[in-house]
């Protein structure tokens, strides 16, 4: 009996897995690169465990082996498609940022970047530390813990993965990223603008 329980137990858990250990390795915060990536395994774990019996109905263990390829593919798609549009908010502090250095003339000036693990302009590398600290301060990653569970139930593992809806979705809101980045600099923007036109 137990031969028959613990394949099935196994694969449920490997396919919990299979998303949210995706999402972790790239969700703000959590998927930093100065996050060790024991760090994001063991937490990517727990998360698993706790997030599994409340998952609702996952699919059957597949009889064929091959049949795994695209149940664990689709999660793990899935899982970075999610964690990847939450970055987005990342990406517009570092647009923010590059424009405030280009602006404030301190472009040449540059660091490496915690997050990234790049050379990046001094006021992007500021920016994005104090959006990650105000994530933090403001339990903001607890939001992001609570998208990993509720992720079941907007997509469930039984059906399929909707590319063209990700697809979609992703397209806007990397428009959406940049807008944001540009609002957020546009008070450098501006003035930027009005002290060359009184330069010259």
């Amino acid at each position: 009996m137990l031969d028959q329980i613990l394949p099935g137990g196994v694969f449920s858990l490997a396919l919990v897995f299979a998303r949210i250990g995706a999402m972790v390795m790239v969700l703000p915060v959590f998927g930093e690169m100065y996050v060790s990536s024991r760090i994001r395994l063991i937490l990517a774990l727990f998360l698993t465990v706790l997030i599994a019996p409340q998952a609702g109905a996952l699919p059957a263990l597949p009889v064929q082996a091959a049949l795994l390829v695209p149940l664990i593919g689709g999660e793990v798609l899935l899982g970075l498609a999610i964690g990847g549009i939450a970055r987005m908010v990342m990406v517009a502090l570092h647009v923010a940022g590059s424009i405030i250095a280009v602006q404030s003339g301190l472009a040449v000036a540059q660091n490496v970047d915690p997050t990234q693990g790049t050379q990046s302009v001094v006021p992007a590398n500021f920016v994005i530390m104090t959006g990650t600290t105000v994530i933090v301060l403001a339990d903001l990653h607890h939001l992001l813990i609570g998208a990993v569970a509720e992720s079941y139930r907007l997509f469930p593992a039984t059906a399929p993965l909707a590319v063209g809806d990700l697809a979609t979705l992703a397209t806007g809101v990397v428009a959406d990223t940049f807008t944001l980045g540009l609002q957020m600099a546009a008070p450098f923007l501006a003035f930027g603008i009005v002290f060359n036109v009184l330069l010259g």
